[in-house]
């Protein structure tokens, strides 16, 4: 090979790479994808049939996610008049909020009960919500106010369109302790059953009889997602399940990458994303 194309191939591969470095600084962080999934079963009802279920997780508010970016997200979530909100947990970043003033507990709960859903609003804690007994306090108080549920290994079966699915929240497995025996008790296994943990590992043990898909983020899906290096650098809570979804036999684990940022506001192949699921019987 002669010098002329060595120095093509350099130069090349300088570019790709400052590109790269210029997208995950500067384009990705900006941008919030909307995903979109179909949740197809026999539990299903025909009157479920195309009902949405709109999930987000991680927040962070207080760092890259603004009062300005607050209002978009909440433009965004509300234009797909979802049946059901899900949030996943986090809703601080606390490498820069430890302790909420009254101002931006008033900023939270004003976008959290703007948020609209036809038949609920549910969550679930992530460890930063119990960052502190303060936190924790407050946290829950903000969800209260804007008319959240809080699912901490618990069940219940909503009803939509005058049919039902099952909703199981698990606890986190940091600041908390997941129970999947507790959270699974008393279900009704004829419903469709979504089960929502702040972190993905929770999902370690699930009677696959029992769930019919499993949703958590905390992960970020990496913010920086490169497969061979995220395979050694995983945050804790999210060893097994890290990145998009796994396909076990009867149980689907999606791993969603969250809204916010901690700390740096860096992304690259793990853009920030709300999904939205749509029922359908199969």
């Amino acid at each position: 090979m002669n010098k002329k194309k060595i120095l093509s191939y350099v130069l090349i591969t300088v570019i790709a790479l400052a590109l790269l470095i210029y997208n995950a600084f500067y384009i990705n962080p900006h941008q919030l994808k909307v995903r979109t999934e179909t949740l197809v079963s026999d539990k299903v009802d025909s009157k479920l049939d195309g009902s949405l279920i709109l999930y987000f997780s991680d927040l962070k508010y207080g760092s890259n996610i603004n009062e300005d970016r607050l209002e978009s997200l909440k433009e965004q979530i509300n234009e797909f008049k979802a049946d059901v909100i899900f949030f996943g947990g986090d809703v601080i970043d606390t490498l820069n909020i430890t302790k909420l003033s009254e101002e931006e507990s008033e900023i939270l709960v004003t976008f959290f009960k703007d948020l609209k859903a036809s038949s609920m609003k549910c969550a679930v804690l992530g460890e930063a919500d119990l960052y502190t007994a303060e936190m924790e306090e407050s946290i829950r108080n903000i969800l209260k106010r804007a008319d959240f549920r809080i699912y901490e290994n618990t069940n219940d079966r909503i009803m939509i369109n005058d049919s039902f699915i099952n909703i199981i929240g698990i606890d986190s497995m940091l600041g908390s302790t997941p129970d999947i025996e507790k959270s699974f008790e008393g279900l009704n296994a004829n419903y469709f059953s979504l089960a929502v943990s702040h972190t993905g590992d929770s999902a370690n043990g699930i009677d696959k009889t029992k769930c019919d898909y499993f949703i958590a983020g905390h992960s970020l899906g990496g913010k920086v997602y490169i497969p061979l290096i995220n395979l050694l650098f995983r945050d804790e809570g999210s060893n097994n399940y890290y990145h998009g979804k796994y396909k076990d036999v009867d149980l689907t684990v999606d791993i969603t990458n969250g809204v916010g940022t901690p700390s740096e506001n860096v992304r690259l192949f793990a853009d920030s994303e709300i999904v939205v699921y749509k029922l359908k019987k199969s």
